[in-house]
């Protein structure tokens, strides 16, 4: 999952960070989890190996995917990832306990259409019971159903759920199992992220997949490596896991560009790369199309608009796009967040900053180049006064 600057609540403006926390924190307490010892699996692990592979492969065999991103994976920037040879995607994560049980809430946090597939619905929960209604909901609309184990924010912590489930491998295993059971055989994925141990985040892998879980999707980093002390992500650890499962393994994390994803999949072994922070930056990464960063930012407009994307959604795309050329220029930035949508839904205001601030950008590049070489010695002064 992305680190999102802009969004301190993980993007629920509407709903109250405390009252999101207070349900989430609450539904755990109602679950004494059980564990494998006591809540034993009963399914065939060769034959849910083998189907874990059948449905790999009926979804093309996905390489290049799309992470689940706190309101940024929403619909029109799936669809765009998808143009720029997305193989899957991932929606947002959604709170089981809101979902399970607010219609306002999944209409406003999920929506898809038919062309929207290959596509995994991410969840976070800590009550398998409330995840399982919360699942229920969503199984005829796309290809599998994720458990975010990798989840490493402060609003995770406090609604003990994410990464910090890594911690009670029992309550994972119960969640996993039950929608394993509870969904009949429909696939039931898993996120997670590794220890600082490489045999523990293989232990954990693997009880993952006893549980039942038919993808495992590794980020390569522990839970605080996170925002600005991210560092390196860990291909080498998330090569252990898929040495020791036998299902499909997606690689998360490290990878801004075409070349560093497939190198990625050379490095780890893994079935497929996922990338957030990456296509954030530059949606038509797994393309390998150098799409200029205006260009990319209109045509995001484009999608949102066609798809009716939630406004709070699209500054920050817009920010996220543009951030290699403003990101020295605090006025621009400010700019772009004193923007206001009109009442009418449209999205033109942000239009009219694209073509201001590209002229803007343009002017000063040309600028800049002119006096490097000017510098340089390597530019040419014509007096306009005298004849060629």
């Amino acid at each position: 999952e992305q680190d999102n600057p802009n969004s301190k609540d993980g993007g629920h403006k509407n709903q109250p960070i405390a009252r999101i926390n207070a349900i989430q924190t609450e539904d755990s307490k109602v679950y004494v989890p059980r564990g494998p010892e006591v809540f034993k699996a009963t399914f065939d692990l060769d034959l849910h190996v083998a189907e874990a592979w059948e449905h790999w492969r009926a979804m093309g065999a996905p390489r290049w995917i799309m992470a689940p991103m706190v309101d940024q994976s929403e619909l029109a920037f799936r669809m765009m990832g998808r143009k720029y040879d997305c193989d899957l995607c991932y929606t947002p994560m959604l709170h089981s306990k809101l979902f399970a049980g607010s219609h306002k809430y999944r209409k406003e946090y999920l929506t898809s259409i038919p062309e929207d597939r290959p596509l995994a619905v991410q969840f976070c929960a800590n009550n398998p019971d409330t995840l399982l209604s919360a699942a229920k909901h969503v199984t005829h609309m796309c290809d599998a159903v994720d458990i975010n184990f990798g989840c490493p924010q402060d609003i995770a912590r406090r609604g003990r759920y994410g990464a910090f489930l890594m911690d009670d491998p029992h309550r994972v295993h119960d969640l996993i199992l039950t929608l394993k059971e509870g969904l009949g055989g429909f696939p039931v994925w898993a996120k997670m992220r590794v220890f600082d141990d490489t045999q523990a985040t293989v232990d954990f892998a693997l009880m993952v997949q006893r549980a039942g879980a038919s993808v495992v999707a590794v980020h390569g980093r522990t839970r605080k490596q996170k925002g600005h002390l991210a560092g390196a992500a860990d291909w080498d650890k998330v090569a252990a896991v898929k040495q020791a499962l036998s299902i499909p393994v997606i690689c998360n994390g490290g990878v801004t560009t075409l070349e560093e994803a497939e190198q990625c999949l050379r490095e780890s072994g893994c079935d497929a790369v996922m990338s957030a922070n990456g296509l954030l930056q530059l949606p038509s990464l797994f393309s390998g199309k150098a799409v200029e960063p205006f260009d990319a930012a209109k045509e995001y407009i484009e999608y949102a608009v066609q798809y009716k994307a939630n406004h709070r959604m699209v500054r920050p795309h817009i920010f996220n796009i543009l951030i290699p050329l403003i990101k020295h220029r605090p006025d621009l930035m400010a700019r772009l967040g004193q923007i206001t949508t009109r009442r009418d839904g449209s999205l033109e205001p942000f239009l009219n900053f694209l073509e201001d601030v590209r002229g803007e950008v343009s002017c000063l590049a040309e600028a800049c180049a002119q006096q490097k070489a000017l510098e340089e010695g390597t530019l040419e002064l014509v007096n306009v006064e005298d004849p060629p």
